[in-house]
């Protein structure tokens, strides 16, 4: 067990902060992509992997995530920006 001390304060700080700037930015890629975030439909699977870490399978995809959002009632925005764009 890690011994609580300043450096392991700032690792985790650090990852914290680096963790916050992705889920914002991913969650501005999904709101590009599908207009809203799995959080907001509530996409269990996709919420497991993005924000807690806990991932079965090794691989994750835009295929992936377009499935899981399908089955949460939400699909692509048709626009060519978001055709195959943004999550690869």
């Amino acid at each position: 067990m890690a011994k609580l001390s300043a450096s392991l304060l700032r690792r985790a700080a650090k990852a914290a902060a680096n963790a916050k700037r992705l889920n914002d930015e991913i969650g501005e890629a999904f709101e590009e992509r599908y207009g809203c975030t799995f959080s907001d439909v509530d996409c269990d699977p996709l919420i497991d992997i993005l924000d807690y870490g806990i991932s079965d399978d090794g691989e994750l995809s835009v295929a992936f995530c377009d499935e899981q959002m399908a089955l949460c009632g939400v699909t692509p925005l048709a626009t060519p920006l978001n055709d195959g764009e943004g999550l690869s």
